[in-house]
């Protein structure tokens, strides 16, 4: 996963940042999910 074409300096509304932060918050949430399926 690869977010470093965000740029919060030339995003004054901040649609790109929330975004960018919002899909790796899914991706790490997503790999503790699976981490722990894989334990049951």
């Amino acid at each position: 996963m690869d977010v470093v074409e965000v740029a919060p300096a030339y995003d004054h509304s901040e649609i790109t940042a929330i975004a960018a932060a919002t899909l790796a918050h899914d991706f790490i949430c997503l790999k503790a999910w699976q981490k722990r399926q894989r334990k049951d």
